[in-house]
């Protein structure tokens, strides 16, 4: 991976409070994970989670924040729009429409009486994970995980209308964590891509078999693709597999696609960049990006440019200037954070929206604001971001 020295084309703009936590607020997963997203009416919104980092933390309430000016100002938005934590997103499809998929409670599997089949194959990150073929497990897990629970936007209704999107995985596996006896599905964590008729997503909280019939020796990065406007999912490629978390997909200037996947867990390591030029069928053997990164936000601009953001520690931004990907300038940091205490200043995760040409908002946590009154708390934020 090459990297440019022209980082002085980056500017940022000056921070905006979106929104404050509880005074003294330091429990993780509260007050964090930001979400940045475009609403029909063309408001802004930014979601935070406030609850546990876990997997019974799933579901809860986001808290809501809106702007009207396009970022320069923030109100409480309360729960005016659908979805829950810990992250959201709200998608634009085609014909005007948009999609909320939100993460849900996971599947209780002793209240609902259900035992799974043997496990095929598990896996380290943080604890234990364990991988069941879901073709053998039984219907009201499949039927949990295949038909997902939406929300539609059309200009025919303009409101948000339960819908359901059917999710089909050739060679689905589904998981348990550490002691917890639960299933939990997959949502957008990010807008997908709109790309010649179809809609394209990468997903990992999704696991499948490889080729062979085996179960692969980590998590999979899956391309999941859609041509009929969000209704129905499928699987046309593994991207990477191993460990490997948080993908986020772009277009590239040079009419490729451009996919960069966390690779940190409970050890930190670089992120990985992968490309395709065959609409996502096949992809080349992926490549180190930096020498960390969670959640990474990308986005192309209209000028051409990818912007990206990532963290942990600290929050940096980096962009590919001739839109490729295959290079990237030094990156900038928007918090250092200290790389001997990763989780001190912020969580990390971040998203991009683009506003113009050259510019895009980010939103991202800081752990170290103080509030007008003095007191300290977490707060999440949003700076423009110009190239």
């Amino acid at each position: 991976m090459q990297y440019e020295q022209q980082a002085e084309n980056i500017s940022l703009g000056p921070p905006v409070v979106v929104g404050r936590s509880r005074p003294n607020e330091t429990r993780w997963g509260f007050f964090q994970f930001p979400s940045l997203f475009r609403l029909p009416g063309g408001e802004l919104m930014v979601t935070v989670n406030d609850a546990e980092d876990a997997t019974s933390g799933y579901g809860r309430p986001l808290r809501r924040f809106m702007s009207l000016d396009e970022g320069f100002s923030w109100r409480d938005a309360g729960q005016s729009v659908p979805g829950a934590g810990p992250h959201a997103s709200c998608v634009e499809l085609f014909d005007g429409e948009y999609l909320i998929l939100a993460a849900t409670a996971a599947l209780d599997l002793a209240s609902a009486g259900i035992e799974l089949p043997p496990a095929v194959g598990t896996t380290f990150a943080y604890h234990d994970f364990h991988f069941y073929r879901v073709a053998e497990c039984p219907a009201p897990v499949r039927d949990y995980l295949t038909r997902l629970p939406a929300w539609r936007w059309s200009p025919r209704t303009p409101s948000w209308t339960p819908d359901e999107v059917v999710y089909d995985v050739a060679g689905h596996l589904c998981y348990t964590v550490g002691d917890e006896n639960t299933v939990s599905r997959t949502w957008f964590e990010h807008p997908p891509v709109r790309r010649s008729g179809e809609l394209l997503y990468v997903d990992y909280r999704t696991n499948c078999l490889q080729e062979n019939g085996a179960a692969p020796g980590g998590f999979s990065c899956i391309l999941m693709v859609s041509g009929d406007n969000a209704h129905t999912f499928r699987n046309r490629s593994v991207i990477a597999a191993g460990r490997v978390y948080e993908p986020m997909l772009a277009d590239t200037a040079d009419g490729g696609l451009v996919c960069v996947i966390r690779g940190a867990d409970h050890e930190q390591r670089p992120m990985l960049i992968t490309h395709s030029r065959d609409d996502g069928h096949t992809w080349e053997t992926p490549r180190t990006l930096f020498d960390f990164g969670v959640f990474p936000a990308l986005v192309r601009l209209d000028s051409g440019v990818l912007l990206l953001a990532f963290g942990r520690p600290g929050v940096w931004v980096s962009a590919s200037l001739d839109g490729t990907g295959r290079t990237w300038t030094d990156p900038v940091p928007v918090i250092e954070g200290d790389s001997e205490d990763v989780i001190a200043h912020t969580c990390g995760y971040t998203n991009l929206l683009p506003l113009g040409p050259g510019e895009a908002l980010l939103v991202y946590s800081d752990f170290k604001h103080v509030a007008p009154d003095g007191t300290p708390c977490k707060s999440v934020e949003v700076r423009r971001v110009s190239v």
